[in-house]
């Protein structure tokens, strides 16, 4: 009987690794739970010029792995009252079989808004990624440029160092390589004819900022994220697209923010 039973696993797993291999189409969905700590250390050697570094470590796999480290170096620059120019450089170590090291640029400008303690603020963000490891040239251009367009509500208490906040922010790729799917069968989802530039990541976030003094303060917050991801498998031979997988996870991040400004 144990071989019966050894030879149904056998014939079960082998028949859904070739569903899995299966020419075409198709959309996978999973969930994560994640968790990020940071420490901003923030100078201001002129009333509109704002320089900080920060070094943030992130874990992943419902936090059973550590996923990556980023140390950040930004300016913002104010011209006028409520705008800022923004500019900046992030160094990461991505944690995986090995580690591997990934540069990020970004450069944009942020406006704020007033309406009594509310506070609007509004944020464009064109951000270019360079992996230095190997890039499958189908599905992800390197370097990648992605525009972020994130919205967020502030409310400041008169009397009271605590200021929560809600937020949502927009991933959009601006030069994903082009992928015609219109010769691809369709095993489950809904199949776009091709795929360009789309929308690769949803953010909804919560958070509440408590002022320690005039120089520190602590944030805790809650991202959603649901990032979107194609795999695209060409052949071999023929270098035709043979099968994309819509790849879609959500993850649940848990993060801690320290902040002191000199």
């Amino acid at each position: 009987m144990r071989v019966v039973f050894a030879l149904l696993a056998f014939l079960t797993a082998s028949l859904v690794c070739s569903a899995q291999k299966q020419d075409g189409y198709r959309e996978e969905e999973s969930s994560d739970f994640r968790a990020r700590a940071s420490v901003t250390l923030g100078y201001k050697p002129t009333s509109n010029l704002d320089l900080t570094i920060s070094e943030e470590l992130r874990f992943r796999d419902n936090l059973a792995s550590f996923d990556r480290s980023y140390t950040t170096v930004e300016a913002k620059y104010s011209p006028v009252k409520r705008l800022d120019i923004i500019g900046g450089y992030t160094l990461a170590v991505v944690s995986k079989q090995t580690k591997t090291i990934r540069h990020r640029a970004e450069l944009g400008a942020a406006y704020t808004f007033h309406a009594g303690n509310f506070r609007i603020g509004i944020r464009e963000l064109v951000q270019c990624s360079f992996r230095t490891d190997s890039v499958n040239v189908a599905e992800k251009a390197n370097p990648a440029l992605v525009l972020r367009s994130r919205l967020r509500v502030s409310y400041k208490f008169p009397y009271i160092p605590i200021v929560p906040y809600i937020g949502a922010e927009l991933y959009n790729t601006l030069n994903s390589p082009e992928v015609d799917m219109s010769q691809l069968k369709t095993i489950n989802g809904s199949k776009p004819e091709s795929l360009r530039n789309y929308i690769c990541r949803y953010r909804a976030t919560a958070g509440l900022k408590y002022r320690i003094n005039a120089h520190t303060s602590i944030e805790a917050y809650y991202l959603y994220d649901r990032d979107i991801n194609y795999d695209v498998n060409v052949g071999r031979k023929s270098h035709a697209v043979n099968r994309v997988a819509r790849e879609v996870e959500n993850r649940h991040t848990a993060g801690l923010a320290l902040c002191h400004y000199f």
